[in-house]
């Protein structure tokens, strides 16, 4: 971790791998149903068939990562001005929800 890299009350790392990393979790939380039956079904598919549909379920999982990636050019801008720890701080918020989840 950079020792620089401001960390919310809540544990976010407000970095731009801090951000990604709440985003693959969120939507890991948003997909656990469908994660259940995607595991259901790699047990009844031929074995050739069980890399598509990891591969598919990693591209699924990963097509919100963008979204961590414009928290953090957000969260950068605000440090410029002057209230990073604030951006910080109410992203953190949206991080203790997922973790609770």
């Amino acid at each position: 971790m950079n020792r620089d890299a401001k960390v919310s009350s809540t544990g976010l790392v407000c970095t731009n791998d801090g951000f990604v990393k709440m985003i693959a979790e969120g939507t890991d939380v948003l997909l656990g149903p469908l994660s259940i039956v995607k595991e259901l079904a790699i047990g009844m598919v031929p074995e050739n068939f069980k890399k598509a549909i990891n591969y598919g379920w990693a591209g699924a999982t990963g097509l919100g990562n963008w979204m961590g990636y414009v928290m953090a050019s957000t969260y950068h801008a605000a440090e410029e001005v002057g209230f990073g720890t604030d951006i910080c701080e109410a992203w953190g918020y949206g991080y203790w929800v997922i973790d609770q989840l």
